[in-house]
Formats: structure tokens, C-alpha cells, sequence
């Protein structure tokens, strides 16, 4: 709509005020940069200190048209003196003026133009067989560029969103600074964060154009997988699917289990839709590829709520089993674990007593009793009690009064009533009766986690008591952050 008028508006501008009908309408007979010329004029006139462009009140176009103007009337010495004009503190008035009404990617659009307009002069005067005048201009425009892009780079993503919360800066601000983050990754971060604090929809909308159009060029494969990650929740529909394929077709070539585990982490939260099942398909085959059995076995358990029927009992099965014969017992803690929280079905109980079984056997007495402890909640009631009896007899057996008080800390948010009554009083008097104060402090800082009401109090006592004989100060110091 604006380019229409434009074209009428120049129309009438150039038209001979001369008409060969009563009915046409005349024109006002100027060439173009005589109109540009004219306009300037009277723009100038309203300025509030005279002559002074960066004075000149906000009409909502033309701050970000004055530059055009100048150079199409061929007054380029005035767009350099605009550039160099100072407010009366003493700063760049033009500047000033544009950030003000939250408009810096003018002024940065009004350096480039000043700058191209520097070097065309500078190459007139050099292919004449003088000596350029304009390189003085040429450097002071590429610092002033160079320096908003430095400013830009160094805004953190948090500072930016806290201009946002705060409103010291306009979402169009913020926008502007953010595309001039030099770095990719660190770009479409920004992009994104000011995107979930945006409710101005257009801006959204291209906030998520330049969100995803830098992500898809940046070359690091691992970066680009988290870029991809962060935008993924905000999108809907055919570019959502798009996104997680190529998510999935860069993770899948990539050997870096932990990042391929992160991005699946997230995908599988968001796949939805009417390719919902082409896209898991793909999920499964890039988890089946993890080298590392018990993220393998992670990320396996993690896609089971998201699938339906025989293939969810297919695929908890082949986690099982790939938990099952992993050597470590740390590991084989941690995969069981995870196993655990995302059983259901017919095959639920059949699949639990498995894991117990195999849990039960782990040697590492505290690994042991962590994976034992991670089913307790997810088993029937029946069971339950039976389960917490054993766990409660695998700690006992510990040597280690430290380790004991880790394994003790780990069933008691498990247990109820008098029983957890018990097993905390028992605990606080293993941690208390630790040899060396720097351990015994350490322990009770462990109990402190799971312990709640006027027992958390004395153990903080116990705890700060202890701290404060370590004679480390930076050792006895940790201990306080409770």
C-alpha cells in the first residue's frame, strides 16, 4: 500500500501542471530531486533548534526516511553532517534521536548509506587521478559500525530479556540488537527469548523467521542442534515437522551420544500431528544408534510414553534388556532407573519384578539400593512394603557410615509413618557419629535434603556446628550454603 501511493504521489509530483482536459488533474511540474528538495525544506523548517535534524518531532515516517530523501535530492554533504550532528550533552544527535523512538537499525541504515556513499566518492575522485578526500569519512562510519555490532554482541541474553521485563526497551529494540549478535547460535538464542516475551504478533512472527532461517545456517553441527532445540516447542504444523526432521538427520550423523540425547529429549515432547508416527519411527532409529548402552536405554524409555500399543511393550522390552547387561553398576542403576518411571501396561507388573530381580543384583551395595529406591514408588502397594524391608536391609549392610547415610537418604522420601520415622532417626545418628568433621558435615548436609519439619532444623544446628570447626575455611564455607 505504501509503494502505491508512492508511485501516485511521484506521479502528480513530476506531472505537467498543464492540463489538456478540464477534467484531468494537473501535476506540480518538478523533477524528482527537486520534489525530494522541497519536502526537505519543509521538514527542516519544523525542527525545533534550527537546521538541527536529530530536533525534528516524530511524525512516524520520516526518521526512517530522511537519509532517502537527502541522497535522491543529492544532498549527500547534509546525510554527513546529519551523522555528525551533537545533542546538547554532547552525544551523537542522530543517534539519540532514533534510539529513542526504539528505531537504531535506521541509524545503522543511515551509516551503511553514508558509508557507500563515502567509498563511490572515494573511487570517483581515485579513477581522476586525485587523491580521496573522503577516506576520514570511510573510517569514522566503518568505527561507528564496528562498534554498534561490538555493543550488540556484548548485551547478554538475560540483560536483553531483562529490558524486555523491565520495558527500558521496546520489543523492536531489543529485536534490532539481537540481529546483530555476530554468533549464530548465540543469535537465534536471543531471537527466541525475546520471541517468549513478545506479544506483539508481527514481530513474533518475524522473530521466528530470522529465528529459523539463522539456526538452518549454522555450521557446527552440535550448535545447530541446540538452536533447532530451543525454537522447536514455538512452532506448529509442516515447519514444526520439517524442523524435527532435520533435527533428527543431523543427530543421526553426529557421534556425541550426549548431544543426540539432549535433542531427543526435547523432540519427543513435541511430536504430534498427523506425522506423528513417521516421525517417532525416526526418533527410535537415532535412539537405537546412542554407542553408550545406558543413555541408549535413557532416551529408549524416555520415547515409551509417547508410543501406543505392542510397540511400547516392544520397546521397553528391548530397554530392558539392553539395562540388563550393562556391566558398570552405576550405570545399570541409572538406565533402570530411568526404565522405571515409564512402564505401564499389560505387561507392567511381569516387566517390574524383572527389574527388581536385576536391580537386586547389582554388587555396589549404594548403586544397588538407588535403583531398588527409584522403583519403590511405581510398584503396587502389595509389594511395596516387601520392597522398602529389602532396601532398608541392603543399606544396612553398607560399611562405609557415609555411603550408609547416601543410601538411607535415598529410600526415605519413599517411606511413610512411623517406618520413616525410624529409619530417619537411625540415619541422623549414623551421620552424626562420622569420624572428621569435614565428613560427618558433608553427611549431614545429604540428610538435610530429605528431612523436613523441627528435624530439619536440628540438623541444620548439627550441620553449621560441625562446619564451623573445619578448620578449611573455604572447605567449612560450602557447608553453609544449605
Amino acid at each position: 500500500m505504501h509503494g502505491l501511493f508512492h508511485d501516485i504521489a511521484r506521479h502528480y509530483l513530476t506531472l505537467s501542471p498543464v492540463t489538456k482536459k478540464t477534467t484531468d488533474i494537473p501535476g506540480l511540474g518538478l523533477k524528482l530531486n527537486e520534489a525530494h528538495a522541497y519536502l526537505l525544506n519543509r521538514y527542516q523548517s519544523q525542527t525545533q533548534k534550527k537546521g538541527l535534524w536529530h530536533t525534528l518531532r516524530d511524525d512516524v515516517y520520516i526518521h526512517s526516511h530522511l537519509t532517502w530523501h537527502m541522497e535522491k535530492a543529492g544532498r549527500i554533504e547534509d546525510i554527513h553532517a546529519l551523522i555528525s550532528e551533537e545533542n546538547e550533552n554532547g552525544l551523537n544527535g542522530w543517534y539519540e534521536a532514533l534510539e529513542s523512538l526504539g528505531q537504531n537499525a535506521v541509524f545503522i541504515e543511515d551509516v551503511s548509506r553514508a558509508w557507500n556513499l563515502s567509498e563511490k566518492e572515494s573511487e570517483n575522485q581515485i579513477e581522476q587521478g586525485r587523491k580521496s578526500s573522503f577516506i576520514g569519512l570511510e573510517i569514522r562510519y566503518a568505527l561507528i559500525y564496528t562498534s554498534i555490532n561490538s555493543l550488540s554482541a556484548n548485551i547478554p541474553v538475560n540483560l536483553l530479556v531483562a529490558f524486555l521485563e523491565t520495558k527500558k526497551w521496546t520489543e523492536a529494540k531489543a529485536f534490532i540488537y539481537a540481529q546483530k549478535e555476530p554468533k549464530p547460535y548465540e543469535r537465534t538464542i536471543k531471537l527466541i527469548s525475546i520471541y517468549q516475551k513478545t506479544k506483539d504478533e508481527s514481530i513474533k512472527k518475524e522473530l521466528m523467521e530470522r529465528a529459523l532461517d539463522v539456526a538452518s545456517k549454522i555450521e557446527d553441527e552440535h550448535l545447530c542442534l541446540r538452536a533447532l532445540s530451543a525454537i522447536v516447542s514455538h512452532l506448529n504444523g509442516p515447519k514444526k515437522d520439517e524442523l524435527i526432521e532435520k533435527a533428527l538427520d543431523i543427530a543421526s550423523k553426529i557421534e556425541d551420544d550426549d548431544a543426540v540425547a539432549r535433542t531427543l529429549s526435547v523432540i519427543v515432547r513435541n511430536v504430534d500431528g498427523p506425522k506423528k508416527d513417521k516421525l517417532m519411527e525416526k526418533v527410535l532409529d537415532v535412539a537405537s544408534k546412542i554407542e553408550k548402552d545406558y543413555k541408549r536405554v535413557q532416551e529408549l524409555s524416555a520415547i515409551v510414553p509417547r508410543l501406543d500399543g505392542q510397540r511400547k511393550e516392544k520397546v521397553m522390552e528391548k530397554a530392558f534388556d539392553l539395562a540388563s547387561k550393562i556391566e558398570d553398576d552405576y550405570y545399570r542403576m541409572q538406565a533402570l532407573s530411568a526404565i522405571v518411571r515409564n512402564i505401564d501396561g499389560a505387561k507392567k507388573d511381569e516387566l517390574m519384578e524383572k527389574i527388581i530381580d536385576v536391580a537386586s543384583k547389582i554388587e555396589n551395595e549404594h548403586w544397588c539400593v538407588s535403583a531398588l529406591s527409584a522403583i519403590v514408588p511405581h510398584i503396587n502397594e502389595q509389594k511395596k512394603e516387601k520392597l522398602i524391608e529389602k532396601v532398608l536391609d541392603v543399606a544396612s549392610n553398607i560399611e562405609d557410615d557415609y555411603i550408609r547415610v547416601q543410601a538411607f537418604s535415598d529410600i526415605v522420601p519413599n517411606i511413610d509413618g512411623p517406618k520413616k520415622e525410624e529409619v530417619m532417626e537411625k540415619t541422623l545418628d549414623i551421620a552424626s557419629k562420622i569420624e572428621g568433621d569435614e565428613k560427618r558435615a558433608n553427611a549431614l548436609s545429604v540428610f538435610i535434603q530429605i528431612v523436613g519439619g523441627p528435624k530439619k532444623e536440628e540438623v541444620i544446628e548439627k550441620t553449621l556446628d560441625v562446619a564451623s570447626k573445619i578448620k578449611d575455611d573455604l572447605r567449612g564455607k560450602k557447608h553453609f550454603q544449605i
